[in-house]
């Protein structure tokens, strides 16, 4: 026996309608059993409605269960005869995809609600999908710039000052978001261990480094201490951009190829080669 609160019922009425009738059109005269929903109303008035089923009709047996759902679903779910089960129309249920103002059904992906226009609380995104980029290494810069400023004119916290306390909130949420995830795409190497991090791969550069590349590094650096001349330090600059924009191509072709493994290794190759060009222009700007 199920008790259900007599105002809950009002949306499914159409359902309860249907599928008693259903369940009535297939009755049979043998075997039966009888089924007792207790309907409670506003004045605690208890209302019986049995239905007489044959337990060994599948049909009826299958329309029993959906029945039970349905009422479970509403003595959860919609104990306010006022909000509406499905309709993106009107208030609905409590659930995540409602407006924590309004309580209006809204899309999940969504920044402002359709009815209010509140700022709504930041949905689960990966770096990419905050600038709707593409998935890889090669991204369009220009179209991540656009996106950036668009998003932060819209979100940023000081456009917030004047309004409630959660938007507030909110507001400084998205845009911690944006700023780490632009921080990230706009730089090269960042932006490949990341996407090395969505497909599954991280890995801790201490532990995976290569002794030839090492003491490459480290002849390379002696060599830029011992250098005196401004056409010696630029021309070493000149050779180590070259080769960072080779690693950077490498990198693309490995990702494209799905190479994760050879990946991690450029990477690698790629911090060390970066970080030895802004030592060379720092010692160009003390000269």
């Amino acid at each position: 026996m199920m008790m259900i609160p007599f105002n809950s019922l009002n949306k499914f009425s159409n359902i309860q309608n249907s599928t008693f009738k259903h369940l009535q059109n297939h009755l049979s005269k043998t075997t039966i059993k009888t089924i007792t929903f207790t309907i409670q109303n506003n004045t605690n008035k208890k209302i019986n409605k049995k239905i007489e089923i044959n337990e060994e009709n599948s049909i009826i047996k299958k329309q029993v269960k959906i029945l039970k759902r349905t009422f479970k679903i509403s003595k959860k779910k919609f104990l306010d005869p006022n909000k509406c089960k499905d309709c993106p129309t009107k208030p609905c249920c409590e659930s995540d995809n409602c407006c924590w103002n309004c309580k209006y059904r809204k899309d999940h992906n969504t920044l402002f609600c359709q009815k209010c226009y509140k700022l709504q609380e930041p949905f689960k995104q990966d770096h990419f999908e905050i600038f709707g980029l593409e998935k890889k290494i090669d991204i369009d810069l220009k179209q991540l710039e656009d996106k950036y400023e668009e998003l932060q004119k819209m979100l940023h916290p000081d456009k917030f000052f004047s309004k409630s306390s959660q938007e507030q909130e909110y507001s400084a949420e998205h845009s911690s978001r944006i700023n780490q995830a632009y921080y990230i795409l706009k730089n090269f190497n960042l932006r490949a261990r990341y996407l090395l991090h969505l497909n599954g791969f991280n890995f801790d550069e201490y532990t995976e480094k290569d002794p030839a590349l090492l003491m490459e590094i480290m002849e390379k650096r002696e060599e830029i201490e011992n250098m005196t001349s401004q056409e010696e330090l630029k021309k070493i600059k000149d050779e180590n951009s070259l080769e960072i924009k080779k690693v950077e191509q490498n990198l693309i072709q490995n990702f494209n190829q799905k190479n994760f493994n050879q990946a991690k290794k450029n990477i690698i190759r790629l911090q060390y080669l970066t970080k030895l060009d802004k030592d060379i222009s720092t010692k160009i700007t003390l000269k």
